[in-house]
């Protein structure tokens, strides 16, 4: 009996405990754009610091962490391709803070990039191959634009044919 007295004791003790952590919770809400061009980033990890709330920033930039313990909190907002952004924010229960952030595009210097262009069919016959088709196709273009017809040399050669088998 004495046993079920203390058990029953320290369930009420938790009891005040929780509903003051239900009480003490609040919400952060916002919206993440980039600095240069003023529009919403979809994709943006928004992480509460010593916690394991985390959420994305949707399409339109826009983010909602709940259920997050009241007092002041460290936010850090991060995404590839732009600097990370660190933003204080003050939580009171029942209510939702606004963090509204802008990042700035990560710039990335490297070394010197040379591209240089090598035609890997030059030495081989296949290469010789396209020399002469990429003349024809320069051929007939040249032909359209002075008003000639398009293929009107295939139209002669096929005429000519045709007359040469009816006249044997």
């Amino acid at each position: 009996m004495r046993n079920l007295v203390l058990v029953a004791a320290a369930a009420l003790a938790m009891v005040p405990a929780t509903l003051h952590a239900a009480e003490g919770t609040g919400g952060i809400r916002g919206s993440v754009s980039d600095r240069d061009v003023a529009a919403p980033l979809s994709g943006v990890r928004v992480t509460v610091v010593g916690t394991t709330l985390s959420t994305l920033t949707d399409t339109d930039g826009h983010y909602v962490l709940e259920r997050v313990p009241a007092g002041e909190h460290t936010l850090i907002f991060s995404k590839d391709g732009y600097e990370r952004e660190v933003a204080n924010v003050l939580v009171t229960p029942d209510r939702l803070a606004q963090t509204d952030v802008q990042l700035n595009a990560e710039i990335i210097e490297m070394e010197e990039l040379v591209v240089t262009g090598a035609d890997l069919l030059a030495d081989s016959e296949l290469g010789l191959l396209e020399i002469p088709r990429a003349a024809e196709r320069s051929e007939a273009a040249l032909t359209r634009s002075r008003g000639a017809p398009p293929y009107a040399g295939s139209e002669a050669v096929r005429r000519s044919r045709a007359s040469a088998s009816a006249n044997p």
